[in-house]
């Protein structure tokens, strides 16, 4: 049963993933689309959603928020942005308030990337060991470099899609392999509006990675930016009652939705953080 049905709970980016007891809010091309009438017919996107581009700001007022979610946003944020993007997330919370933050583990991809290289140099040539360090490589270094949609993501992973590593995806990867190979069976005038209407350069759709975190950089940002008691908690664990039924960071079997991922949240303290607003993210 869930009990934060009364409480101001703000999801920000939140994509597909949303809960009607939040306020979804996201600015992603799909969602834009979805909102223009002649559109609407072909381009799945769940209902309620706030159309916002959080680089403005948050469109709420001071000690407006009672929790703020942010999952996979961050990272989206050039470095010198991040800050201004948290010191606005501490404006909007209520005093005693709490802030989740959701990125990607850069230590995690390190190490996959790092064993991926020590199987092939140690002389591990089978095709599975070849393909674990192709993706490592990948899954490191795309998101932050690729100039055409999708990247060397998706031309490897619809290359792969019959391959061991691509078969042990989970979350997010699993649903992106799944999207490339219908992609591959579809064809038909859905298709090609939905080619049409993706701009060519990655830069404007908001895939790029502009940066990464790890358990440290993330929790020292986060003290850094006005928030205390900062702690790193697993997907399933959270200061947000009745968190695990929203299901925004679990799956219906309790797995994590973006699997290594950092999960961490910090509290609004009773004394206002004497930060700046600024907008221009």
């Amino acid at each position: 049963m869930l009990v934060n049905c009364n409480k101001v709970m703000l999801n920000l980016g939140c994509g597909v993933r949303t809960h009607a007891d939040w306020i979804n809010i996201d600015w992603s091309l799909k969602l834009r689309l979805s909102n223009i009438p002649v559109l609407r017919g072909f381009v799945d996107c769940p209902s309620g959603i706030m159309i916002h581009d959080l680089r403005k700001g948050i469109p709420f007022g001071d000690t407006a928020a009672d929790v703020v979610y942010a999952s996979h946003v961050l990272e989206h944020l050039h470095k010198n942005h991040a800050g201004s993007f948290l010191r606005e997330i501490h404006r909007v919370l209520k005093p005693g308030g709490t802030v989740r933050i959701v990125v990607p583990d850069l230590e995690a991809a390190v190490r996959k990337y790092l064993d991926a290289l020590m199987a092939v140099r140690d002389g591990n040539t089978d095709q599975e060991s070849i393909d674990r360090y192709e993706w490592a490589t990948i899954f490191l270094l795309d998101q932050m470099v690729r100039t055409t949609p999708g990247g060397e993501m998706s031309r490897w992973i619809r290359e792969k899609q019959n391959s061991t590593v691509v078969g042990s995806f989970e979350g997010t990867l699993q649903e992106i392999a799944k999207s490339i190979s219908s992609g591959c069976e579809r064809s038909g005038f859905k298709q090609r509006l939905s080619a049409l209407l993706r701009p060519e350069n990655p830069d404007s759709t908001g895939e790029l990675h502009r940066w990464m975190y790890d358990v440290f950089s993330l929790q020292q940002l986060l003290q850094s930016n006005g928030f205390s008691d900062v702690k790193r908690v697993s997907h399933l664990e959270s200061r947000i009652e009745g968190w695990m039924n929203y299901h925004l960071d679990n799956n219906n079997d309790s797995t994590p939705h973006q699997p290594d991922s950092i999960w961490m949240e910090g509290t609004k303290g009773d004394s206002a953080f004497r930060g700046i607003k600024e907008t221009g993210l």
